[in-house]
């Protein structure tokens, strides 16, 4: 992200009678603030584990959804993006599972984890296959994990899921996409990493459902302000918008215009603005989150004098 080129300051002067801060600005340069790039994960829903028959064969389970990361996709300003948040599939029959579905934004497209067939774990969205019996008395391989392989079962011993994939985006190292855990004589392996939570993708344990998938955006926290869409955290910096279910995500990036960096923070709408000694209305500028700067989408020029007259946060 591009950010704004502060305007120069050459005098600022306090009245400590009243609790204002006055900031005279003698000259002003013009910058631009781009559309910007936004770092996308996207994970698929995991795949559904089926039943198996009783007394034949052991329950399966599901491979876990693709994990896609993208970190340069272009979106433009105010223009809103619909994100899909794929589901978990369903256990459909004693001898399937199924798919689980896709999740997506923008360009971002990550595939949903297939379903168990029979006694073989379900194939990962990114297509690492499951684990199959490979002998015995029906026990169930491991579902295909986004990185893995899950591996496979023998009479007693049940195969366990491949390990999904590793992202940073939402600012703690996170696995996505494991494939669930096959079942035994003996009991239960277990799932790939990035398997058996919510909103994780991973694919569905012997005889489960699914889990859901999960789509996650961070970009450099905008001076003016968060976009909007889903559950908004800060962290180092960046903006992260998580959404757990499908939903529209609005970015805020503004085009042109000016910025005023203030000394010391003010109080939420106190600020009065006089252009070369006219005053301003409030609608020819904003306030920032941040209560530290002042936004104009025009109006400013070379050489333009800004005196900015406002109560001090906390007064």
């Amino acid at each position: 992200m591009t950010q704004p080129i502060e305007l120069s300051v050459i005098q600022s002067y306090c009245n400590f009678l009243i609790p204002q801060y006055y900031r005279t600005v003698v000259s002003a340069t013009p910058k631009s603030y781009v559309p910007t790039n936004i770092a996308v994960l996207a994970v698929g829903g995991g795949g559904g584990g089926d039943n198996g028959n009783t007394g034949t064969t052991y329950a399966a389970p599901g491979g876990g959804g693709q994990v896609v990361y993208n970190s340069n996709v272009l979106v433009g300003g105010y223009s809103a993006s619909v994100v899909v948040v794929g589901t978990g599939g369903a256990v459909v029959s004693n001898n399937a599972g199924g798919t689980g579905g896709s999740s997506s934004v923008s360009t971002v497209i990550a595939v949903g984890g297939g379903g168990a067939s029979g006694t073989t774990g379900g194939t990962s969205g990114s297509g690492h296959i499951g684990g199959s019996n490979s002998g015995g008395i029906g026990s169930s391989g491991g579902g295909g994990g986004d990185s893995a392989n899950g591996t496979n079962s023998n009479s007693f011993n049940p195969g366990s899921g491949g390990n999904g994939t590793s992202n940073s985006i939402s600012g703690s190292s996170i696995y996505y996409g494991g494939g669930g855990y096959g079942t035994a004589f003996n009991g239960s392996g277990s799932n790939g990493l990035g398997g058996g939570a919510a909103n994780t993708g991973g694919g569905g344990t012997a005889g489960a459902i699914g889990y859901s998938g999960i789509v996650i955006i961070s970009y450099p926290t905008p001076i003016q302000g968060d976009g909007a869409g889903g559950s908004i955290t800060h962290v180092g910096g960046n903006t992260i918008h998580t959404f757990t279910s499908s939903g529209t995500f609005v970015p805020k990036v503004l085009y042109g215009g000016y910025l005023l960096e203030l000394p010391t923070p003010y109080k939420t709408g106190s600020t009065q603005v006089y252009l070369n000694g006219v005053y301003q209305s409030f609608a020819s500028y904003s306030e920032t989150s941040a209560n530290s700067s002042l936004y104009f989408p025009n109006g400013l020029t070379n050489g333009a004098t800004v005196e900015v007259r406002y109560n001090l946060l906390g007064t």
